[in-house]
């Protein structure tokens, strides 16, 4: 501070006075430095994932058909489903909503078919032959086996002469993983029923939350612009556009969108490649009017909570600091719910997994009565299941601007504060008046928290 203040170049005084002060240099945006240091290439990020031993086995054709044929003759269709990842066994929300989407399929009759890549990767296959791409099959919630595309393309072929009105909806959540041509050729004419869901950006960047060197969001600019040239992520942005055109040139599916701002960025994004699309949120607000006086918890602190996974893009870099400058203030207490423990002083951990397949957070955040949980995610989120868990938990939110539809979500129904820094969010908690309006955020999510 005295440095700024003296209005002394910073650098040429370290060289001059501060190294031999002892003086040690400070980043002013911890946060960015931080997300910085720990930027990974999509390249470095792939190599990680294909160490992961993939999940595999090795059942006949044969098998795979009969199995199909008995379960496709006692239902009303097929629901075939895409996606990088068995979504019985990983946390996050495109898992959850698949899970959601197979339970419901099968309540309404439909046989639910999964396929992911049996060797996980977070960018797309170039690679290889598309005949032989191996994919592992889960069919209403349990693994059968492991078949190249091939099997399944000529399963599925067979079937639909056997069963002609089994098949009817097929839906591409993510192509991670995938070979292109191996989507196309599973999916082919056989589905009279195409849709492809934005849950992230991957169809417009390798970066899949479209943030430039993991810090700033972008807008998906033109390729080879000097924006996109500065990225880390840039070199090959050309070759994913070019596989999803084809992509959507083949099958043109409909496009489905978990909010509308999801929708805005998503369709700027693709420079002008018209498809259908329609905006389905994962969950539909029932706002209720609210006739009960809403009375504070009897307790002297207020409960913050992060949930999820310690990630930067989440936001768990700016809970971090938020920790650090406030947990000293008294009246407040701070936690984290997740899989992995952060170790992070001052903060109480919960482990927080799934259970018989379904989240655990609503009850983390009940059972510890948690007043306020902090979402600082860095890229604009399509839809964010937490918020919503959060409020029907009964807790309020606190979220930064760069949030995507959880900012959407708190201003439409006056659920808690976006704020466009950390720093701004420790000072709301470190607020004399933040009793007062935590009562009004959580009056106002009294009336939303019933769900559809």
């Amino acid at each position: 501070a005295d440095v700024r203040n003296a209005e002394i170049n910073p650098f040429m005084h370290y060289l001059n006075k501060g190294i031999n002060e002892g003086r040690k240099p400070q980043p002013e945006l911890i946060v960015n430095h931080k997300l910085f240091r720990t930027l990974k290439t999509i390249t470095e990020l792939s190599q990680e994932y294909r160490q992961i031993a993939p999940k595999l086995k090795l059942v006949a054709q044969s098998e795979l058909f009969i199995t199909l044929l008995t379960k496709c003759s006692e239902s009303k269709g097929l629901c075939l489903s895409l996606s990088h990842d068995d979504y019985m066994n990983h946390t996050g929300g495109v898992q959850k909503f698949i899970r959601d989407e197979s339970h419901y399929a099968q309540e309404t009759g439909y046989v639910y078919l999964h396929l992911c890549p049996a060797i996980a990767d977070i960018s797309l296959n170039h690679n290889g032959s598309a005949i032989t791409f191996l994919i592992n099959c889960t069919l209403n919630d349990t693994f059968i086996g492991t078949f190249t595309v091939r099997e399944l393309t000529e399963t599925l072929s067979s079937l639909l002469i056997k069963q002609p009105l089994a098949l009817q909806v097929a839906v591409i959540h993510t192509a991670m993983g995938w070979n292109i041509e191996s989507i196309t050729s599973v999916i082919s004419d056989l589905f009279a029923h195409q849709f492809y869901y934005v849950h992230d950006y991957f169809a417009l960047c390798t970066e899949y939350r479209l943030l430039r060197n993991n810090i700033v969001p972008c807008d998906a600019p033109e390729l080879k612009s000097m924006s996109c040239n500065i990225c880390a992520h840039s070199d090959g942005r050309v070759k994913q556009v070019e596989a999803f055109t084809q992509l959507f040139e083949k099958l043109k599916p409909t496009l489905l969108y978990p909010s509308n701002c999801a929708k805005a960025l998503f369709r700027a994004g693709l420079h002008g490649n018209k498809l259908a699309e329609v905006v389905v949120p994962h969950i539909k607000v029932i706002k209720k009017s609210v006739t009960k006086k809403h009375e504070p918890r009897k307790r002297d602190r207020i409960r913050v909570a992060y949930c999820g996974a310690p990630v930067g893009h989440k936001g768990f870099y700016h809970f971090e600091q938020i920790v650090e400058k406030c947990q000293t203030q008294v009246g407040l207490e701070f936690f984290h719910f997740g899989n992995e423990d952060s170790q992070l002083s001052g903060v109480e951990f919960a482990k927080t997994v799934l259970k018989d397949g379904k989240s655990q957070m609503i009850k983390k955040i009940e059972d510890q009565e948690i007043d306020i949980v902090f979402i600082g995610s860095t890229w604009r989120e399509t839809f964010n299941f937490v918020a919503y868990e959060a409020v029907q938990a009964g807790a309020a939110i606190i979220t930064l601007n760069s949030a995507g539809n959880v900012c959407d979500f708190v201003a439409e129904y006056k659920i808690g504060s976006v704020v466009k820094t950390w720093e701004e969010a420790a000072k709301l908690l470190q607020n004399s008046d933040l009793t007062k309006k935590l009562m009004a955020w959580q009056a106002a999510a009294e009336g939303v928290r019933n769900f559809v």
